[in-house]
């Protein structure tokens, strides 16, 4: 049974929170800034004054020196919302630990990383669309709510990505960055799914949740192979040349997804069941320059 409240795994939680708060170097996991005139935190610079910009904000003080109206702009702080969409469909109950539990640990991690950031929470399960969601967290106390919350759902049935992308969009209009974690076992195309969610302007990060046995799968012999959400079955004589074949066909698949998300602004993880949740979510913040400032990490690659 999926215990969030064990103290090993909040313990872990802490030193997660104070090894992406040095990656930040201080500032909030998530934390934004926006170009904005005024009644904000920090001064930023000048531009000229245009007929329809605030008076309020014309610093006399230079104007006095220069003899030039100019208006003062700042760096206001904007609040992130992230969502964490959690595969709970069938397939997803596949291992010891199974990657549902493995996928409920990560969302769990990333929501109390978000809300010590000072940003907002959400976590929903989805299959053969949206399902269940949490409340709505804004700070670090508040996620235990979520970690009840997780420790609740349940997993069954099929997947529609399709469907589930379609939902999200109609039902959450503020935007942010959105987890998704599923072993992306589908039997719909995920791809122009996504690409929906970057075109509404989501910050998207894949989290591809695998077990060891997928990956490698450590058996030969004669077998029958059922799908667990469709109960397809077919028998197969597995040797180690259909092995060695079913090990590329797990490299192009994952290592396609990986291709496809650095193509289109995304980032990716491969989380194996197998490797600590905290080595996954660390990937995530690693520190990434960009202008001077340090962001989550864009494009991580997989383990």
């Amino acid at each position: 049974m999926l215990d969030l409240e064990d103290k090993a795994f909040l313990k872990t939680l802490r030193m997660l929170k104070i090894v992406t708060r040095r990656f930040f170097r201080g500032q909030k996991v998530g934390q934004r800034r926006s170009q904005q005139k005024g009644a904000s935190v920090e001064f930023k610079d000048y531009k000229d004054y245009n007929p329809g910009d605030d008076p309020r904000f014309l610093d006399w003080n230079v104007y006095g020196r220069l003899d030039k109206l100019l208006v003062k702009l700042f760096h206001n702080e904007e609040d992130l919302h992230v969502y964490n969409l959690i595969d709970s469909s069938q397939s997803m109950l596949f291992g010891s630990p199974s990657k549902f539990d493995h996928a409920r640990k990560l969302a769990a991690a990333i929501s109390y990383l978000a809300t010590a950031g000072q940003d907002r929470s959400t976590i929903q399960t989805f299959a053969q669309g949206l399902r269940e969601q949490s409340s709505v967290a804004t700070r670090p106390g508040h996620v235990f709510n979520h970690f009840h919350w997780l420790e609740k759902v349940e997993a069954g049935g099929e997947g529609q990505f399709g469907r589930t992308i379609d939902e999200f969009l109609v039902r959450h209009k503020r935007r942010g960055a959105v987890f998704i974690h599923s072993d992306f076992l589908m039997n719909d195309p995920v791809e122009e799914s996504l690409r929906r969610l970057r075109f509404n302007k989501y910050e998207v990060f894949l989290v591809q949740v695998l077990t060891e046995e997928e990956l490698a799968p450590p058996f030969s012999g004669m077998f029958r192979f059922v799908d667990s959400e469709t109960h397809l079955e077919r028998e197969l004589y597995v040797d180690y040349e259909a092995l060695e074949t079913y090990r590329q066909v797990v490299e192009e698949f994952t290592g396609g997804l990986e291709s496809f998300a650095h193509r289109n602004g995304m980032s990716y993880v491969r989380a194996s069941t197998a490797v600590p949740f905290e080595s996954t979510v660390l990937q995530f913040f690693r520190p990434v320059k960009a202008a001077g400032t340090t962001t989550l990490a864009a494009g991580a690659g997989g383990q």
